[in-house]
């Protein structure tokens, strides 16, 4: 339990802080996407708490 909720905090703000900077920075609108951020980060971080660890 204790590993599975360190990967999930560790991927979700991981995507989510790429996602900020790609929006922020990297797009043509130049405008910082919170929402957009805040969904990459949630579901990229439930996606690695599911995924089965390699032994």
């Amino acid at each position: 339990m204790k590993r599975s909720l360190s990967k999930f905090l560790s991927v979700g703000s991981g995507m989510a802080i790429g996602t900020l900077i790609y929006t922020g920075l990297l797009s043509s609108a130049h405008e910082f996407d919170f929402a957009r951020a805040a969904f990459v980060g949630l579901f990229g971080g439930i996606a690695a708490a599911m995924w089965p660890q390699k032994k």
